[in-house]
């Protein structure tokens, strides 16, 4: 019987070892699927950027989402993103920001929580004017970190 007692709080033990640790795997993880999805819609979004090059308006050369909550779609007929890819946390999502139709010259990937607050941006163009670090489109007062500088590597969901 005192056998079975200590390997059982032995086991105890290493439950709670393990599971903050398995946590902080787990966001490191989804930190980086969320990198390498907002890596591959920039490129996409550069590919239909070279296929429409030689338009006038900036704002007509970069694909254009309606709104944050739809996929351009004419990232998505390009070919180079076949579908749009799901954020790693549930009911979160990205979108395609492009300031140039709001008078900002930026374009910008941004994961988005569901009460669509930005978390974390990626620069696909700044058009030498440095705004990519301006306050969200959608949420003027918050202010998305680059994710390409961000010091944290890690995303909880609970954010």
């Amino acid at each position: 019987m005192i056998e079975m007692v200590a390997t059982v709080c032995i086991l105890a033990i290493l439950i709670t070892i393990l599971v903050p640790t398995w946590e902080t795997y787990m966001s490191a993880v989804r930190y980086s699927k969320a990198k390498a999805d907002m890596n591959a819609i920039a490129y996409a979004g550069y590919m239909d950027y070279a296929n429409r090059a030689g338009t006038e308006n900036l704002a007509d050369v970069w694909a254009i989402s309606d709104n944050p909550w739809t996929p351009p779609t004419d990232i998505l007929q390009s070919g180079n993103l076949p579908v749009w890819p799901a954020a790693p946390c549930p009911s979160w999502y990205y979108s395609w920001d492009n300031g140039a139709t709001f008078g900002l010259n930026a374009i910008r990937v941004t994961l988005r929580r569901p009460d669509d607050s930005p978390l974390w941006s990626y620069c696909v163009n700044s058009f030498a004017s440095g705004q990519c670090d301006a306050a969200d489109l959608y949420n003027p007062l918050i202010t998305p970190i680059e994710i390409t500088t961000a010091n944290v590597r890690n995303l909880y969901c609970y954010e």
